[in-house]
C-alpha cells in the first residue's frame, strides 16, 4: 500500500472505529453516509432530521426511521438519493427547523398543509 493510500485511509479508519462503538442505527446511518458521499454509491441515509421532515411533508407516515427510509426510497429514484439526503438536511436547517417551526415559513410545509386541507 502506498503512503498516499495510507494517508487517505487513516481518517476513514479512525471514523469507522469510533462509529463501530455506537448503537446499531448509528452504524447503519454512518455506513450510508460514507457509501453515498465518499464512494458515490446510491444510499438514502435517514436520520432523525430527515425523518421529522418526511413526516411534516407527508412523504412518510413511518413511526420509525427505518420505515421512513423505505418510504423515501420508494418515492424518489435511486440516482437522486445521495443528493437528496444532503438537500433535505440543508433545506430543513434553513426553512423548517425543529423548534419554533411555522408552517407558513416553510414552502414545502405550507404546500403540504394546504394540500391536506384541500383533500378534507
Amino acid at each position: 500500500m502506498s503512503d498516499a493510500a495510507r494517508t487517505t485511509q487513516a481518517p476513514l479508519l479512525a471514523a469507522a472505529r469510533t462509529v463501530l462503538r455506537g448503537p446499531r442505527r448509528a452504524l447503519v446511518l454512518a455506513a450510508g453516509v460514507v457509501m453515498a458521499q465518499a464512494f458515490g454509491q446510491p444510499a438514502f441515509p435517514v436520520d432523525t432530521h430527515i425523518h421529522r421532515l418526511a413526516g411534516r411533508w407527508r412523504l412518510s407516515n413511518g413511526t420509525s426511521v427505518e420505515r421512513t427510509e423505505r418510504d423515501l426510497k420508494r418515492v424518489f429514484p435511486e440516482g437522486a438519493w445521495s443528493k437528496l439526503h444532503l438537500q433535505i438536511i440543508y433545506f430543513g436547517r434553513e426553512h423548517c427547523p425543529a423548534r419554533g417551526h411555522v408552517a407558513e415559513g416553510c414552502p414545502i410545509c405550507h404546500w403540504a398543509s394546504a394540500g391536506a386541507s384541500a383533500r378534507r
